[in-house]
């Protein structure tokens, strides 16, 4: 999303201008006046979602994009993205719109969109797309009739602040976030505004988004090996903090700040049971952390031949409360399936 931002001209000042329009709702948020934040509230409440954004693509199609384009490994997922706009120039549409109604092997390579894929652009696109296969194996989905939300395919490259500006509108229709990390100990995306921008949106109160996390298996056997020698080496994965987020454009930064700190406010925190004590940064610090030791302590369970593994869960379990009352019921963010 950053890169394709920076090539949309004057790319801040439209995204909050187009924000600042949205349907507002009360109670208000106010900004460091006490003034009504209206680029915030629209946020929380973003416009009605218009169907074409909507749409994902399938794996067939994305495996034969990175064939086409001669990815390899090594190949970065936004040095592809020109070649999606090249594709779309004429059109105007997304790609996935102009993929609708297109088959491979009897089976769509575009429909209604059933993963929102959270992702760092400055990672590996062909480990992505490794990532992503895991998780559908993982949680034994259908491969054919699962379409992956990905920014580069879903949105208009025409069009790109009209339609980043409803992101948290389309997570929430989709109803099915899954974050992308890589590497397994460092991961890009947590270090990155506009992931986090995505990610709030599964955390908010009041939020049904399902958000889990996946990693390519070469990812996952790094992760392994290290959680073998040393149990405790899983904590590596909770030791992030959103205040360490980087944008090119400042502006986003403080944007997306502004939002996490509308939604994670002391009272909220009471509400969903997360540790009030601190700033709303480690608030949501915290919640990020649960979602994420929740995925770990369900992928460490299931490890088969590796005993030495399960000791990492007492870490694992540690980290997943940390920031919790002891009789803190689960939230759906943590326990969606």
């Amino acid at each position: 999303l950053e890169r394709a931002v920076l090539d949309s001209r004057r790319k801040s000042r439209v995204v909050v201008a187009r924000l600042s329009s949205a349907r507002l709702v009360s109670p208000q948020i106010m900004d460091h006046r006490g003034m009504p934040d209206h680029t915030i509230q629209a946020c929380v409440i973003p416009p009605p979602v218009e169907p074409r954004l909507l749409l994902g693509v399938s794996m067939a199609f994305l495996r034969q994009f990175a064939r086409d384009a001669g990815a390899t490994a090594e190949t970065l997922t936004v040095e592809l993205v020109q070649q999606v706009r090249d594709r779309t120039a004429l059109s105007g549409q997304s790609l996935a719109e102009s993929l609708v109604g297109s088959v491979a092997d009897n089976a769509p390579l575009a429909g209604p969109a059933t993963l929102f894929v959270s992702h760092a652009q400055q990672c590996s696109f062909t480990k992505m797309l490794d990532a992503l296969d895991e998780f559908v194996a993982r949680e034994r989905l259908e491969s054919t009739a699962t379409f992956f939300w990905v920014d580069a395919f879903s949105i208009r490259q025409s069009d790109v602040a009209n339609d980043i500006a409803q992101i948290g509108a389309i997570e929430r229709q989709i109803g099915k976030v899954v974050m992308v990390l890589d590497p397994w100990d460092k991961p890009r995306c947590l270090t990155r505004v506009w992931c986090l921008y995505e990610v709030v949106h599964c955390c908010i109160v009041k939020s049904d988004t399902f958000l889990k996390f996946t990693m390519a298996p070469n990812e996952w056997g790094l992760f392994k090996r290290a959680v073998a020698s040393d149990p405790s080496a899983v904590e590596r994965l909770v030791q992030f903090d959103a205040r360490a987020a980087e944008a090119t454009v400042e502006d986003d930064r403080k944007m997306i700040m502004r939002l996490i700190e509308s939604q994670f406010h002391v009272e909220a925190a009471t509400v969903v049971r997360i540790d009030p004590s601190g700033d709303h940064i480690d608030r949501f610090n915290r919640s990020l952390r649960r979602t994420l030791s929740a995925t770990l302590t369900d992928v460490v369970n299931g490890m088969v031949g590796c005993d030495k593994c399960k000791e990492a869960l007492p870490a694992v379990n540690k980290a997943a409360r940390v920031g919790l009352d002891d009789e803190a019921t689960p939230s759906p963010v943590a326990t969606a399936r």
